[in-house]
């Protein structure tokens, strides 16, 4: 067949089809290569979900408190990439019954590393459950991108009972 040549179409209700030529089928092999990249994507969706799953609670339920800086350590990631460059932040803030609590975070925030000093105060999540769990507030949240207001450190400072995230 070439362009320019007649060809034969025959009908059946609403549908048709060219004579002499076989329909075309996308091949199943080409569809079974597929399936092991199909597969590692949804099991390492499942596994970041299994690994993201308590600060996504945490940014969700979490009470916002204020602790003090103990520590920050840096993290140097992958050479090239950079990937998992960071620091953990160490603090320390006190619960609702008193208790002191030590907790840590990792943020790939640089700017805490210039900005911030042992004993000063940053801004965490609580958990209204387990006070126990916590985690650092990412600067969009803080800034007031993310949520429905604009948090600043006197305000989670001085409100009392802490204010807690509103999400839209």
């Amino acid at each position: 067949m070439k362009i320019g040549d007649d060809i034969e179409i025959k009908y059946l209700n609403e549908h048709s089809m060219i004579v002499g030529l076989e329909p075309f089928e996308f091949p199943f092999e080409a569809q079974m290569m597929l399936m092991p990249f199909l597969t590692l994507g949804l099991i390492m969706a499942i596994l970041l979900y299994l690994r993201i799953r308590k600060t996504l609670s945490l940014y969700n339920y979490g009470v916002v408190k204020s602790a003090e800086l103990i520590a920050m350590n840096v993290q140097r990631g992958l050479p090239i990439t950079g990937i998992g460059q960071g620091a953990k932040v160490h603090y320390q803030y006190e619960t609702t019954t008193g208790m002191k609590v030590l907790g840590k975070s990792f943020t790939n925030d640089h700017s805490l590393l210039n900005g911030m000093k042992q004993g000063d105060m940053i801004n965490i999540f609580v958990s209204e459950i387990d006070e126990s769990k916590s985690c650092l507030i990412p600067k969009m949240i803080s800034y007031g991108i993310i949520g429905k207001y604009k948090l600043t450190a006197r305000e989670t400072i001085n409100s009392n009972p802490p204010l807690q995230i509103l999400w839209e």
